[in-house]
């Protein structure tokens, strides 16, 4: 049976309480979101930088930087043209708190334990992150220039979600283990 994350629970949580309610979402919350998942996956990618031993760890991590580098950047170059100021919601909130709990969880990790770990978190956080883009926000984006973002921002996500299986299966057999 396969480990569920936290991020992933939480993510199943929100959209079946965000869908009950049915909030609709801000233009500024939406770019928003978008920017918060890039922040929370730079910074976790900055501590498997500094922490993991492993080349293809790294070259991962360094990927996650500049990939998410760039979404951000697009994403605040969006709010600028569009004249938005950033704007929280229960899930930018809920994605910082689960941001900070993963890099509190990887922390203390060293070695094979922190590879481990970190893309296990990565495989969970693009899955959900997709999910997201998919039947939440591309849904709710009215204007023009949000759907392009989440168009722009996608196929990395994706493309991030089959790198880190890779990796995951790379790290198994490494160890001899089940991913």
């Amino acid at each position: 049976m396969k480990k569920i994350s936290m991020f992933a629970l939480f993510c199943l949580a929100w959209s079946l309480d965000a869908g009950a309610q049915g909030m609709p979402l801000t233009n500024a919350q939406i770019v928003t979101i978008v920017a918060d998942l890039s922040e929370i996956d730079i910074e976790a990618g900055k501590l498997a930088q500094f922490k993991s031993k492993d080349p293809e760890v790294h070259f991962f991590a360094h990927r996650m930087i500049a990939d998410h580098g760039t979404a951000s950047q697009s994403a605040a170059e969006l709010m600028r043209r569009l004249k938005l100021a950033p704007q929280d919601s229960s899930i930018s909130q809920d994605l910082k708190i689960e941001g900070r709990r993963n890099i509190a969880k990887l922390t203390p990790l060293r070695g094979l334990a922190f590879d481990r770990v970190y893309v296990a978190h990565e495989l969970a956080f693009h899955e959900q992150a997709l999910d997201m883009i998919d039947k939440t926000l591309a849904p709710q984006a009215k204007d023009d220039g949000i759907r392009r973002l989440l168009a722009k921002v996608r196929p990395a996500f994706h493309s991030h979600l089959l790198h880190a299986r890779r990796l995951q299966e790379s790290l198994a057999r490494a160890d001899g283990s089940k991913p």
